[in-house]
C-alpha cells in the first residue's frame, strides 16, 4: 500500500491514476526511486522502493487516460482507494440519455430523487415538515426534528422559526407555503422534487437516511457512494443501489437508459467504469450529439484558444 501511494504521486502530474496498481505489481527487486524506475534510471536514493529489473527496461505501457478505456468497477476502487492519503469520499457519475427513442425522439425533463444506502455514511439531517393532524403524527414519529402547519409558516416567514437541510410538505399544505416562497427558494416543497406526498412516514424516513441526487439537463448525475475507507463490498452494494435508483426513473424500462458510469474522489480524476462489471447484462445507451451541440463546442474552444494566445 505504501509503495503504490508513491507510486501513485509519482504519477500525479501525469493524471494517469489508474497505472498505479499496474506499476506497483511490480515494485519488487532490485532497489530504484520511484521516479527514476519510471523514466528508465537506475540511480538510487534513499526514498527507494524495489523495482526488477524487467520492469525498468520493459516498453512503455500506453496510458488508460490516453486510450479512455473503461475499466472494472473493482480496479477502480482499488486506484482510488490506494492513492487516498487520509478517509476521502468517493464519488459515482453517471450519464443517461435524455432522449426517449419510444417516445418520438421527445427529450426527457431532468429529474431528482433520493435513494436509501445499505451502508450509511453521511451525518443526520435536519428536517421540517408542513402538516396537520394524522400526517403530522406520523412525521414525528419517523424522525422529523420540526412539524407544524400555518403557525409554522409564520414563524418561518418573520425570521424566528427554524431552519433545516430539507422541506418536505403535505399535499394540502403546499398553498400555504407561498408567503416563504422566496425565503425557501429551492428548498420550497414541490411534488416534481419528490418532496411532497401525502404519505410523510415513508418520506421523512427516506430523506433522513437517504441521499438525494439530481438529474442535470445534459444527462449527468452524480452522488457520493462512500468512503475511501469502507470495504470494496460495502462501495460495490451502495453503487448498485445508486444505479438502481437511477434506472426506476426510465421512461422505458427495460430500453437502454446509462451511457456510461465513472468513479472519481476527492482527490482524482475520473475514472470511467466498464458497466458490465457493475451490472452485468445492463444495456447501453448511446449518446448522439447534434450538430448545433458541436458547432457551439468547437466555437466555444475557438474562443478559449484565443483568449490563451492573448
Amino acid at each position: 500500500a505504501y509503495s503504490t501511494r508513491l507510486l501513485c504521486a509519482a504519477l500525479r502530474p501525469t493524471k494517469s491514476f489508474a497505472l498505479a496498481p499496474l506499476v506497483a505489481t511490480r515494485a519488487f527487486g532490485s532497489t530504484v526511486p520511484v521516479r527514476a524506475a519510471l523514466s528508465g534510471s537506475t540511480s538510487a536514493t534513499p526514498a527507494a522502493v524495489s523495482v526488477p529489473p524487467a520492469a525498468v527496461d520493459a516498453p512503455p505501457i500506453k496510458l488508460l487516460s490516453d486510450t479512455h478505456a473503461p475499466i472494472s468497477f473493482d480496479l477502480a476502487l482499488s486506484v482510488l482507494q490506494a492513492f487516498a492519503i487520509r478517509p476521502e469520499t468517493i464519488n459515482i457519475q453517471l450519464q443517461v440519455a435524455m432522449v426517449d427513442k419510444e417516445s418520438k425522439s421527445k427529450k426527457r425533463d431532468a429529474f431528482q430523487s433520493v435513494v436509501v444506502l445499505p451502508h450509511q455514511f453521511k451525518e443526520s439531517k435536519n428536517l421540517i415538515v408542513f402538516a396537520t393532524g394524522q400526517q403530522a403524527k406520523e412525521a414525528k414519529d419517523a424522525g422529523a426534528q420540526h412539524v407544524g402547519g400555518v403557525e409554522l409558516v409564520q414563524q418561518i416567514a418573520a425570521g424566528t422559526g427554524p431552519k433545516a437541510d430539507i422541506y418536505l410538505a403535505a399535499p394540502d399544505m403546499v398553498k400555504e407555503l407561498r408567503p416563504i416562497a422566496k425565503i425557501l427558494q429551492k428548498n420550497l416543497p414541490a411534488l416534481k422534487k419528490g418532496t411532497v406526498a401525502p404519505e410523510l412516514g415513508p418520506l421523512v424516513t427516506s430523506f433522513l437516511r437517504g441521499q438525494q441526487f439530481k438529474c442535470q439537463d445534459n444527462g449527468f448525475i452524480r452522488a457520493s457512494i462512500g468512503l475511501s475507507t469502507f470495504t470494496k463490498a460495502q462501495l460495490t452494494d451502495n453503487a448498485k443501489a445508486f444505479v438502481q435508483a437511477v434506472l426506476s426513473n426510465n421512461l422505458s424500462p427495460g430500453s437502454p437508459f446509462i451511457a456510461s458510469i465513472s468513479l472519481y474522489s476527492d482527490q482524482s480524476s475520473n475514472q470511467l467504469v466498464d458497466t458490465s462489471s457493475l451490472l452485468p447484462g445492463l444495456p447501453i445507451a448511446k449518446i448522439t450529439v447534434s450538430a448545433a451541440a458541436k458547432k457551439a463546442k468547437a466555437k466555444k474552444d475557438a474562443k478559449k484558444a484565443a483568449a490563451k494566445k492573448n
